[in-house]
């Protein structure tokens, strides 16, 4: 069976005049975009997904090596070797805690700057979303290693890690 990785998003947009005050009005439009990438090495394809819930003890980080020999693993069970990567979700599925995702030394997420961090997702279905089309070089070694800090001082966070790419 052919590996295919189906994404869909609404996007809500409101007047600003109601936002604040619902009883006047209700969304302006609903944009639901689906994106599908087919099995494949090339630009909107991918071939390769890991899929995992963690829980991050407070005040604690995760590491995510998603190059060869970074000890992750397919949900099939087979070692993850991408040097490509095509999408990351990282989704809050609890109610306690908060993460930021600190952007890797070779700065792959958004372009940005090594060291750089998101905003704080704190709320139960909040979500950092990195997906490109062409895909984000993934190098081995520790310069595109995902980071994730849970930031609040009291409370374990838990989380799903979606991420899609091109293995060799």
């Amino acid at each position: 069976m052919a590996l295919t990785h189906r994404i869909t998003t609404t996007v809500r947009g409101y007047d600003s005049m109601t936002v604040d005050s619902p009883n006047q009005g209700g969304p302006i439009a609903d944009i639901v975009t689906q994106i599908v990438w087919p099995n494949g090495k090339g630009d909107g394809q991918a071939n390769m997904l890991y899929s995992k819930s963690h829980t991050i003890a407070a005040g604690g980080a995760l590491t995510l090596d998603f190059a060869a020999g970074g000890g992750l693993l397919q949900p099939d069970g087979s070692s993850i070797a991408m040097i490509k990567m095509k999408g990351l979700i990282i989704t809050k599925t609890g109610d306690d805690g908060s993460f930021v995702v600190e952007v890797p030394a070779a700065g792959i997420l958004h372009l940005a700057a090594a060291g750089d961090k998101t905003q704080a997702y704190d709320t139960d279905g909040d979500a950092y979303t990195f997906l490109k089309y062409t895909g984000a070089t993934v190098t081995a070694g520790s310069a595109d290693e995902i980071l994730i800090n849970e930031t609040s001082t009291t409370d374990d966070v838990d989380i799903h890690v979606f991420a899609f790419g091109v293995t060799v």
